[in-house]
């Protein structure tokens, strides 16, 4: 991906069969003090392949976040289907 100052991933890590991969290189992409805005679905009962992977994977995607980026609180971009996407700023 090119350098920006937002990212959106929304909705997306709970269909990839590696969430960490896709947030690393998403990560990546985003310019110190940029903004990435994230959300995916955290199944209590995850069906299929790709949610189980989401649900597996979802401690190590917020430890990378954590150690990345600011958790914004209290900052919501948008409500969207399936929750409020949250709002990380690149350090």
């Amino acid at each position: 991906l090119p350098p920006c100052d937002e990212a959106v991933c929304s909705e997306v890590l709970e269909h990839v069969s590696d969430p960490v991969a896709v947030i690393r290189h998403v990560g990546a992409a985003v310019r110190q003090g940029g903004v990435l805005f994230e959300d995916f679905c955290n199944h209590a009962y995850p069906e299929g392949p790709d949610l189980q992977s989401a649900h597996a994977a979802r401690p190590e995607v917020y430890r990378y976040l954590w150690k990345h980026f600011a958790f914004e609180a209290g900052r919501t971009w948008e409500m969207l289907e399936g929750g409020g996407v949250r709002r990380w700023r690149k350090r």
